[in-house]
């Protein structure tokens, strides 16, 4: 039990690491931006980007599906759906895994 809770801890360790990196690279590189004077660029460039990651982040915790005809929702979406709808029974097991 000794092990698994220290390969558990070094693991919880290692995530937060990676997370205060990238933290801290954010904000390095918004600060970089700022002084240059290009920010509000930077800003309205990544604009559609993060709202569409802000949409499909609700979409994929609501489960609600995207329309046919919708920009974000491409062909290999689409397809991935399908497969996944193929791979699981009605209850979300895999096939031929019912008791």
């Amino acid at each position: 039990m000794e092990t698994l809770s220290t390969l558990l801890l070094v693991r919880f360790g290692l995530v937060a690491g990676a997370v205060v990196l990238v933290a801290v690279a954010v904000f390095a590189a918004a600060l970089v931006l700022r002084r240059r004077g290009r920010l509000d660029d930077a800003r309205r460039r990544m604009e559609p980007v993060v709202r569409a990651a802000a949409r499909a982040a609700v979409d994929r915790y609501t489960g609600t599906p995207r329309p046919p005809g919708d920009r974000y929702a491409g062909p290999a979406r689409h397809d991935a759906g399908r497969r996944a709808g193929r791979d699981t029974d009605d209850d979300g097991a895999a096939p031929g895994t019912r008791p």
